[in-house]
């Protein structure tokens, strides 16, 4: 634990002005229309602050919604169990209900950090399903825009790249909408507030190696501000880009809605010669946003990517690509993307054992299952997983132009023994009453 004390703070040159209820409650209101709230908190000083101030405001407005605090314990550190308890402690003391939510990493121990993100995204989601919370509220604060610009700049990424994080982020990984009230304040600030409260907070070492690019940026930010290049200007041109972003993605969507059709069962179709009469800019947005669409991704693709696809569309008459999981295949008439089988296959598994007692969750990132409370108890007989794994069809599939049948192995399939039941728009079983289970494609903006 640690408490760095507002002495040492001004001493380390750092904003140490006080953050009074004026400041805060108009951040925190963006809070007030929710009937239930969920605060990820890890201990670190950004999001304990979160805590804290959050109850205060919780308090002074009389919010009446419901608010509960998650903390993923990854099993990484050896003190993560003891940080998790940390905060257990400190949420019993303000009268708030805490849940600790644990994953330990199954296998090789390749990407392992994506992978614990990905995680304790879909034990988030899983827990707020249950306890019917609305959003999900993180600590991210203005040192975090700041450092990200940085680092997607050091990248090369484009506007959407370079845009700032949202402080409402309607459809964030796993379905999750994700609330961030306090990036207009700095870490110093943030700090500063528990100082004034007496409160300890996690330290994570790892902050101070270098290994890590992140910790470098930091560094180097702290240069870089000497020559005018400040983190408050960082954030600012981050802010700016994100204006950008949003105009472009209102004409995606007008695109979007007239020029794309997506099957029940995820593949796209892209009218090629409306898609190249855009300009370079949106067809590469059009590119990405189709890319993350089919694969469930959380992340765009690399831009330099997107860009070399893209010339290869206009320079081949013909073409099947393979990029970001997706098959890309020009046509005549059409670019058509689908979801890619071999390394991304997915292993089937029981409906009920996947849904785990909620009513509502995300497959593959792709589809959202929806259990309405007329399609009753799950049996055990009912399986869930890609098409290529899932029992033949008792009848011949539905017309599927302009896309070919291998479009359609990694689909959704709901199969019951050896029997198919149902192909989201592709395949239904007339002699089984599937009424109540509801699927639909998961919309997702890269």
């Amino acid at each position: 634990m640690n408490s760095a004390g507002p002495i040492a703070l001004k001493a380390m040159g750092l904003d140490v002005s006080a953050l009074a209820p004026t400041d805060i409650d108009p951040l925190l209101d963006i809070l007030s229309p929710y009937k239930s709230i969920t605060l990820g908190v890890s201990g670190g000083a950004d999001s304990l602050a979160l805590l804290f101030l959050v109850v205060e405001w919780k308090k002074r407005q009389s919010w009446s919604g419901a608010l509960d605090v998650v903390t993923v314990d990854h099993g990484l550190r050896a003190e993560s169990a003891k940080e998790a308890r940390f905060v257990s402690d400190i949420c019993r003391s303000l009268q708030v209900r805490h849940t600790i939510l644990e994953w330990r990493p199954e296998g090789a121990l390749s990407n392992l950090q994506g992978r614990a993100r990905e995680a304790r995204y879909a034990l988030i989601a899983e827990h707020m399903e249950e306890s019917s919370s609305e959003a999900l509220v993180l600590g991210h604060h203005l040192d975090d825009q700041a450092e990200t610009f940085l680092d997607r700049l050091t990248r090369g990424s484009g506007v959407y790249g370079l845009s700032a994080m949202a402080s409402v982020e309607h459809q964030g990984p796993n379905g999750l909408q994700i609330v961030r009230p306090l990036l207009s304040l700095s870490k110093d600030q943030l700090v500063l507030s528990l100082e004034a409260r007496g409160q300890s907070w996690v330290e994570d070492q790892s902050n101070e190696v270098e290994a890590y690019k992140r910790v470098r940026l930091r560094k180097l930010l702290k240069g870089l501000s000497d020559e005018g290049l400040s983190r408050d200007g960082l954030a600012e041109t981050a802010k700016r880009m994100r204006r950008a972003r949003e105009a472009l993605e209102e004409w995606v969507s007008s695109f979007w809605s007239t020029r794309v059709t997506q099957h029940p069962a995820g593949p796209l179709a892209i009218c090629f010669d409306a898609w190249q009469n855009l300009p370079l800019e949106m067809r590469l947005r059009v590119l990405s946003q189709a890319l993350s669409a089919t694969a469930g991704m959380e992340y765009p693709s690399r831009l330099s990517k997107l860009e070399a696809l893209e010339a290869d569309l206009q320079k081949q008459a013909q073409l099947k690509k393979t990029m970001s999981g997706c098959i890309v295949s020009k046509t005549v008439r059409h670019l058509l993307v689908w979801k890619e089988v071999g390394r991304s296959e997915i292993p089937s598994v029981g409906l009920a054992k996947f849904m785990n007692g909620c009513r509502r969750r995300i497959w593959d990132g792709r589809f959202e299952i929806t259990l309405e409370d007329q399609f009753g108890e799950l049996g055990d007989a009912m399986s869930i997983g890609q098409l290529i794994t899932a029992p033949k069809p008792e009848e011949e599939f539905a017309d599927c132009a302009p896309w070919p049948k291998e479009a359609f192995r990694a689909s959704l399939a709901i199969y019951e023994n050896e029997r198919l039941l149902l192909v989201p728009g592709l395949y239904a079983n007339r002699n089984r009453n599937l009424d109540g289970l509801k699927i639909q494609i998961v919309g997702r903006k890269s």
